[in-house]
């Protein structure tokens, strides 16, 4: 959606997810939210988004002991593995986790790398979610050179783009089906989309 540069949430490598949901996680299951040791992963709020829904991983990914890089890894899993949605919160970059049901506990899995549902087909679209108020008159500043769209999702129509540094007020908030976060701005007169993973509310 811009030019940023490469996940920090990186799946895992190829071959390190055989066997890796067991023996090696053993006694270090996730049983509560808390990040382990110096873990930059901060506080965070949990909503209700994702809870009672299948989620499927998308790719080799990590799970987590909080939603967010910071945290540690408890395990990895391969792509294609489902997991029962407990609910979900968002990082400091915009990125939706998801909280996961796993291995009599909880753990935390990235919407990068994810997807709510166990259908078929690519992950590489989305669509729009129902929009809300949230944020509303805050600003938001593009983090990088992002394409604004019609609707809050990659399969909506490409309006225009902006630059790093450009600056819009927000006019309420909505969520992809990726879990990605986008807000609604004031453009040329009318209303335009920017996600949220290159921009950021200031």
């Amino acid at each position: 959606e811009g030019n940023a540069s490469a996940p920090t949430e990186k799946p895992a490598s190829s071959g390190s997810t055989s066997g890796s949901t067991s023996g090696s996680t053993s006694g270090s299951t996730s049983t509560d939210d808390t990040p382990a040791g110096t873990s930059s992963g901060g506080s965070y709020t949990t909503s209700s988004y994702g809870s009672g829904k299948t989620l499927t991983a998308t790719a080799s990914v990590n799970l987590r002991r909080g939603p967010g890089t910071g945290y540690a890894v408890i395990a990895s899993v391969q792509k294609g593995k489902t997991f029962s949605g407990k609910g979900s919160s968002v990082d400091s970059r915009g990125v939706r986790w998801y909280k996961v049901s796993y291995n009599g506990g909880t753990a935390w899995i990235s919407s990068k790398y994810s997807k709510i549902g166990t259908s078929g087909g690519s992950s590489g679209g989305s669509t729009a979610g129902p929009e809300t108020s949230d944020n509303e008159g805050k600003t938001v500043v593009a983090t990088a050179s992002v394409n604004l769209r019609k609707g809050p999702s990659l399969n909506s129509e490409k309006v225009s783009s902006a630059s790093k540094g450009k600056t819009f007020t927000c006019k309420g908030t909505s969520t992809d089906s990726r879990g990605v976060k986008w807000y609604k701005v004031s453009y040329s007169g009318g209303t335009a989309w920017i996600s949220s993973k290159y921009s950021k509310l200031q």
